[in-house]
């Protein structure tokens, strides 16, 4: 009777375990089913976490442009007679870059300074006699009235010179050249560009 329950108990042991080990076996395949259809770890990078400031940027399309950019141009209308720069070069303020003809202005200041100059004789004249009484109040107003106007035609005609001589107004890098020798130019035609890359600031941002 002991071994008939002896062995029952074993058949039974061994019976589920089969089934146990049928079970687990089914279950593995499966799961190696399921791993095997996953697709692969993502690579990821790592790195220290440390505490600072953390910048901002904002990406955008924009235009610079210089400070000062200007196009140069003759106050006066005259004929090329001097070219005094090149395309691309690098100039200071002051720098001279165009000559027009000054001949005719240079010829009145010549004649100014010839009636200047005669004026002054003639009125110092005057006034070594007004005190004698040899000669009117009016004659002497005359002559210093003389003296004036030729003082202020040769300002004048110094001032037109000076407008002939065409110069940077301030430092920079000159574009193309776009006038040429003996060309007769304009009020206000344009000559050349003239820009100051030092300093530029953005015109336009696009987000």
């Amino acid at each position: 009777m002991l071994k008939r329950v002896t062995f029952t108990v074993l058949g039974l042991i061994l019976a589920f375990g089969g089934l146990y080990l049928i079970k687990n076996s089914r279950e593995q395949k499966v799961m190696a089913t399921q791993l095997a259809s996953l697709p692969p770890p993502t690579p990821v990078a790592t790195a220290a976490a440390i505490v600072g400031l953390l910048p901002r940027y904002i990406d955008a399309i924009g235009t610079l442009a210089a400070e000062q950019q200007v196009v140069v141009a003759p106050e006066v209308g005259g004929r090329v007679t001097t070219l005094h720069f090149a395309s691309g070069e690098t100039v200071r303020t002051g720098a001279a870059l165009v000559q027009l003809n000054d001949a005719p202005e240079r010829g009145d200041l010549d004649r100014f300074r010839a009636l200047a100059e005669f004026a002054q004789r003639e009125r110092a004249r005057v006034e070594s006699v007004t005190d004698r009484r040899a000669i009117s109040q009016t004659m002497v107003d005359e002559a210093k009235r003389r003296l004036e106007e030729a003082r202020a035609e040769i300002t004048r005609t110094e001032a037109l010179i000076a407008q002939k001589l065409i110069r940077a107004p301030f430092d920079g890098v000159l574009g193309v050249r776009k006038i040429n020798l003996g060309e007769y130019l304009q009020p206000g035609q344009p000559i050349v560009t003239l820009t100051n890359r030092d300093v530029v600031t953005n015109r336009k941002l696009l987000n």
